[in-house]
């Protein structure tokens, strides 16, 4: 079993042994030799090129870059956009309740003086002072009538439009997509140059037609940045669940057996969701030229750039979404309006009613202001009534109905204020978000790197590595 081994004098002192050993150890030693000197140089040539360089993936840690870096960051955080909106949105909210003041004021004011001219004028009776100002007011008020009525049209009008504008382009956009998805699964089995320009040329037709849903309104903006904030969330959710692999979509299925079979067509079907969401995405100005490759479904945006693109999109829907309110809010509005000066037209038409009545009381005798007061019989009991009632009734118009159409119209004038700030507040956000994600970057960039310290550490570690092995190479040649 065992092989029987002879030996010589020479082998039973233990020679053998002993130089067999040595040569095994002379033969390492010259290969650790080897390897040190190569570390050693590798050390040589990594600390010169990342100091020539100092931008690569690997960089010297700078001091003062990293000082000027950290105080352009904290002076980038004290930047408040928001407060200084929300202070100046405070301020149109002051002003608005100091115009509805001045309205209230106004009205009482128009109240009295319409009083003071309906008894203070001897020259024609009561009767027919008041007669005239009902006539003149329902001229007017049925010319305004009319113009609020155009407005209210207008904004129907408008609104239809925009409904059917973003339903003609969202029609066309999908039928665009449909045909740059069909050419991207017909190019997968044809590589001809015909198949690219295809792919190129519904890309392009693609592009423009998103690019005209998001101009059809403010309802085809809203609709694109909503759609476009949740492709992104399924793309950032992939990465969360694993579904990436070397910058790609991976939707292979999963393969565990354990796992039921309704789950994995579940995960399947969300994870081409997620395939879908990368053509809308890679349409987006920050990914824009990645619809002409092939690989459009799979390679996945850095998760830097998709974050910096839904917090602008999110900015841009939120902006949306208010203007959206303030039509709305605009357009209830001008029917109150509405509503008021049917109210005004009734005031008057009353009014007119009880003068009516008044005159017939007084067997068609004119009323003048003596008479409501004159404790003679000039007038009976119960033309002085309606006499008095259908001056009351007129007058309350000034602060009833026309008071509040005097109110609506400074509201309406509020709202054009609060689209102008609303604008202003979503330029200062993308603005604060263009600064602030480069200016975050460039402060950890420059707060990390290799440190000088690190870099001489690992070289005296190195040379004392390759001088050991020198010494010891020596001793055993």
């Amino acid at each position: 079993m065992y092989k029987k081994l002879k030996l010589t004098k020479n082998d039973m002192t233990g020679d053998y042994f002993v130089n067999g050993d040595l040569l095994k150890i002379k033969k390492y030693s010259k290969h650790c030799l080897q390897r040190s000197a190569c570390l050693l140089i590798n050390l040589a040539l990594l600390s010169g090129f990342v100091s020539l360089t100092g931008c690569a993936g690997i960089h010297l840690y700078n001091p003062d870059k990293d000082a000027t870096a950290s105080l352009v960051k904290k002076t980038s955080d004290e930047i408040n956009f928001k407060a200084v909106i929300e202070e100046e949105r405070k301020n149109q909210t002051k002003l608005l309740v100091h115009e509805l003041e001045v309205v209230a004021q106004n009205s009482e004011s128009l109240r009295n003086t319409k009083l003071l001219s309906l008894l203070g004028d001897g020259n024609k009776s009561l009767s027919n002072k008041l007669q005239e100002s009902i006539d003149k007011q329902l001229i007017k008020l049925g010319i305004e009538k009319v113009n609020v009525e155009q407005k209210i049209k207008k904004a129907k009008e408008n609104l239809k439009q925009q409904e059917d504008n973003a339903t003609e382009a969202k029609e066309i956009y999908e039928n665009a997509l449909k045909e740059y998805k069909e050419a991207l699964k017909q190019a997968e089995t044809d590589t001809s140059e015909a198949a690219k320009k295809e792919i190129t040329d519904q890309a392009r037709r693609l592009q423009n037609a998103l690019n005209t849903f998001e101009k059809s309104g403010i309802l085809g903006k809203q609709s694109v940045a909503k759609s476009q904030i949740e492709n992104i969330d399924l793309i950032l959710d992939a990465f969360v669940t694993g579904e990436v692999a070397d910058g790609k979509l991976n939707c292979s299925g999963i393969k565990d057996e354990n796992i039921e079979e309704a789950v994995k067509v579940r995960t399947q079907e969300k994870c081409l969701d997620k395939q879908q969401a990368l053509t809308f995405v890679a349409q987006l100005p920050r990914f824009r030229g990645r619809l002409s490759a092939i690989e459009a479904l799979s390679k996945l945006p850095p998760v830097n750039s998709l974050l910096f693109e839904k917090e602008r999109l999110m900015a841009l829907k939120e902006n949306a979404d208010t203007q959206i309110e303030r039509s709305s809010t605009r357009f209830k509005l001008l029917q109150q309006e509405l509503e008021f000066v049917d109210n005004e037209f009734k005031g008057l038409n009353e009014s007119q009613r009880y003068l009516n009545w008044a005159i017939a009381a007084s067997s068609k005798r004119e009323i003048n202001t003596s008479d409501l007061y004159n404790k003679s019989k000039s007038i009976n009991e119960s033309a002085r009534r309606h006499m008095v009632v259908a001056l009351t009734t007129y007058l309350n118009i000034y602060t009833g109905p026309r008071r509040a159409r005097d109110e609506i119209k400074y509201r309406l004038i509020d709202i054009d204020h609060a689209q102008a700030l609303d604008k202003s507040e979503t330029a200062l956000r993308l603005w604060e978000v263009a600064i602030k994600q480069p200016i975050i970057v460039l402060a950890a960039y420059h707060g990390s790197g290799m440190k000088r310290e690190e870099i001489a550490k690992l070289i005296i570690e190195g040379l004392k590595a390759a001088g050991l092995f020198t010494i010891a190479g020596g001793v055993l040649n």
